[in-house]
């Protein structure tokens, strides 16, 4: 809703106003919480804490409870189309 609230107001511009190695980082840090919130769904692990440290500190002591054939199945990409997949027209 934030960001539809912004887009309504117009607020795309601001974002020159903001240097771009600051908008990287913040898109950085953002790109990292979001892999490290995905890693114990692919792990198969249920872990208790939601803050980030303490995400990370837990999942470090119970990475080893995890599920290995989850694991490969979340990291195999989907096969038939995406990045991965060419088609070659003869």
């Amino acid at each position: 809703m934030t960001f539809v609230g912004a887009s309504l107001a117009r607020l795309g511009g601001a974002s020159e106003f903001i240097a771009k190695p600051v908008l990287r980082g913040y898109a950085f840090g953002l790109a990292i919480i979001i892999i490290v919130r995905q890693i114990p769904s692919v792990l198969g692990v249920s872990l208790k804490h939601s803050d980030f440290a303490g995400l990370v500190i837990e999942l470090a002591h119970r990475y080893a409870q995890g599920n290995v054939w989850q694991l490969m199945t979340g990291l195999v990409p989907p096969t038939g189309g995406g990045p991965c997949h060419r088609r070659v027209d003869v």
